[in-house]
């Protein structure tokens, strides 16, 4: 699996950079918002919930830098 992963990320370039950035920003209000309501669901599962919050977060950042 790792080499798998790792022959992945050597097809990388300046593009698909380029594409996962934009696409990180177009997409960042519906992520931000399944990721406040994976938060809510697992705060009422009394699940400890602390990946889904901090991606909340980073991704409510980047909506606002967007929309901004």
């Amino acid at each position: 699996m790792a080499g798998d992963i790792g022959a992945e990320l050597a097809r990388f370039d300046d593009r698909t950079i380029d594409r996962l950035v934009d696409g990180t920003h177009q997409h960042a209000r519906r992520r931000a918002d399944e990721m406040a309501a994976a938060t809510e669901q697992l705060h009422e599962l009394g699940v400890p919930a602390r990946v889904a919050p901090a991606a909340r977060d980073l991704l409510a950042g980047l909506r606002d830098v967007a929309s901004g």
